[in-house]
């Protein structure tokens, strides 16, 4: 990170850093400054008419690369979705709802409002994790720029974990807007699922391969 550099870059770089190529969304005010940080990036920015086809578009993404990406490592098999506020977010529940049957491994973030304005209940406002929780695997919201990257990385990491699924970040405005010099975290391995035993495999599909209709 540079001088100047803020949540909102340090945001965009730990996705380039994960090998994340699109961020599907619906941007508002609260999501500027990432969309602005994206622009001077090589990531693309892909709009969606609707939140919920942007989370659509990305648990899609993911799925397709999760396909390619067996005994590829240099792959992420991820998909990074951007919402707005409480109703962006609400919006995007369906396929939200969605990704979580279908275990695909999709980030999903909103922008909120900032921290010390919530008292006066904004417009737009809502508790965006606890929305979220019911549909992912992990929700939550990132309180100061210096926990971005240790959230980040655990956002990347809990929804490519086996069994994997969707995860959500809450971004509130003063966060991304905030200066630092932090770097993002490095991903690390991820741990597998694992294969199973032949010698147990074959046991198990002895008595079922004679039959004709084992199920």
């Amino acid at each position: 990170m540079t001088d100047g550099d803020t949540g909102a870059d340090l945001f965009v770089d730990a996705l380039e850093s994960y090998g994340v190529d699109y961020v599907f969304g619906n941007p508002g005010t609260t999501e500027l400054p990432i969309v602005d940080a994206i622009g001077r990036s090589d990531l693309e920015y892909v709009l969606g008419l609707h939140e919920d086809v942007a989370v659509g578009m990305a648990s899609g993404y993911a799925q397709t690369r999760r396909y390619h990406a067996h005994g590829d490592d240099s792959i992420t098999p991820v998909g990074v979705a951007n919402l707005h506020v409480a109703p962006g977010l609400a919006h995007g529940l369906g396929n939200l709802y969605a990704a979580k049957v279908a275990g695909a491994p999709v980030v999903v973030t909103a922008g909120n409002h900032s921290t010390d304005f919530r008292h006066e209940e904004p417009i737009l406002s809502g508790e965006l994790a606890e929305m979220a929780e019911g549909f992912c695997k992990w929700s939550d919201e990132v309180l100061d720029v210096e926990a971005l990257p240790t959230m980040l990385r655990r956002a990347f990491r809990v929804a490519l974990t086996p069994p994997t699924g969707p995860v959500f970040l809450a971004l509130p405005l003063d966060v991304t807007l905030a200066e630092t010099d932090a770097e993002p975290e490095r991903l690390g391995p991820i741990p597998s699922a694992g294969g199973g035993d032949p010698g147990q495999l074959r046991r198990a599909a002895g008595p079922l391969a004679p039959g004709g209709r084992p199920v």
